[in-house]
Protein backbone atom coordinates (compact mmCIF):
# COMPACT_ATOMS: atom_id res chain seq x y z
CA UNK A 1 0.00 0.00 0.00
CA UNK A 2 1.22 3.77 -0.94
CA UNK A 3 1.81 6.27 1.88
CA UNK A 4 -1.21 7.70 -0.46
CA UNK A 5 -3.50 4.98 1.10
CA UNK A 6 -3.33 3.60 -2.92
CA UNK A 7 -2.87 -0.09 -3.83
CA UNK A 8 -0.72 -0.71 -6.78
CA UNK A 9 -1.06 -3.77 -8.02
CA UNK A 10 1.90 -5.17 -10.36
CA UNK A 11 1.99 -7.88 -12.85
CA UNK A 12 -1.28 -9.48 -11.44
CA UNK A 13 0.21 -9.92 -8.17
CA UNK A 14 -0.58 -8.44 -4.54
CA UNK A 15 -0.27 -9.50 -1.09
CA UNK A 16 -4.20 -10.72 -1.07
CA UNK A 17 -4.48 -11.19 2.68
CA UNK A 18 -3.53 -7.41 3.64
CA UNK A 19 -5.99 -6.24 0.31
CA UNK A 20 -9.19 -8.20 2.01
CA UNK A 21 -8.75 -6.76 5.18
CA UNK A 22 -8.93 -2.96 3.37
CA UNK A 23 -11.40 -3.85 0.98
CA UNK A 24 -13.94 -5.90 2.52
CA UNK A 25 -15.15 -2.21 4.35
CA UNK A 26 -15.98 -0.71 1.53
CA UNK A 27 -15.21 2.93 1.06
CA UNK A 28 -12.89 2.19 -2.04
CA UNK A 29 -12.21 2.97 -6.00
CA UNK A 30 -10.30 0.69 -8.36
CA UNK A 31 -9.54 1.73 -11.79
CA UNK A 32 -7.22 1.16 -14.76
CA UNK A 33 -5.22 3.38 -16.45
CA UNK A 34 -1.51 3.93 -17.27
CA UNK A 35 -0.08 5.66 -14.89
CA UNK A 36 -1.81 6.46 -11.31
CA UNK A 37 -4.43 9.39 -11.48
CA UNK A 38 -3.39 11.87 -9.72
CA UNK A 39 -5.59 14.86 -7.77
CA UNK A 40 -9.30 14.71 -6.92
CA UNK A 41 -11.05 11.86 -7.91
CA UNK A 42 -14.80 12.38 -8.01
CA UNK A 43 -16.99 10.83 -5.73
CA UNK A 44 -18.48 7.92 -8.47
CA UNK A 45 -22.25 7.46 -6.11
CA UNK A 46 -22.48 11.11 -6.28
CA UNK A 47 -21.12 12.65 -9.65
CA UNK A 48 -23.50 12.38 -12.89
CA UNK A 49 -22.57 9.49 -15.18
CA UNK A 50 -21.53 12.21 -18.23
CA UNK A 51 -18.71 13.49 -15.54
CA UNK A 52 -17.15 10.63 -14.41
CA UNK A 53 -17.16 9.22 -17.78
CA UNK A 54 -15.56 12.83 -18.80
CA UNK A 55 -13.04 12.56 -15.65
CA UNK A 56 -12.01 8.94 -16.86
CA UNK A 57 -11.03 10.63 -20.62
CA UNK A 58 -9.26 13.01 -19.18
CA UNK A 59 -7.25 11.37 -17.23
CA UNK A 60 -7.18 8.07 -19.29
CA UNK A 61 -9.24 5.67 -16.68
CA UNK A 62 -10.47 2.79 -19.23
CA UNK A 63 -12.07 1.08 -16.47
CA UNK A 64 -13.53 2.17 -12.54
CA UNK A 65 -15.13 0.09 -10.16
CA UNK A 66 -16.15 2.71 -7.26
CA UNK A 67 -17.26 0.49 -3.95
CA UNK A 68 -19.84 1.88 -1.67
CA UNK A 69 -19.51 2.04 2.37
CA UNK A 70 -19.35 -1.41 4.05
CA UNK A 71 -19.15 -2.68 0.45
CA UNK A 72 -23.05 -2.99 0.13
CA UNK A 73 -23.03 -1.73 -3.92
CA UNK A 74 -20.49 -1.54 -6.96
CA UNK A 75 -20.54 1.46 -9.45
CA UNK A 76 -18.94 -0.07 -12.81
CA UNK A 77 -17.12 2.31 -15.36
CA UNK A 78 -15.94 1.75 -18.60
CA UNK A 79 -14.91 4.23 -21.00
CA UNK A 80 -15.52 3.06 -24.49
CA UNK A 81 -12.80 4.03 -27.38
CA UNK A 82 -13.86 6.54 -29.81
CA UNK A 83 -12.37 6.79 -33.30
Amino acid sequence: MHPTGAWEVLDGRADSEAMHSQLDAGDWLLYTANEPVGGEIPDAFRTPAVDLAEFMRRRGVAHLVAAFHDDTEWMIGVLRKTT
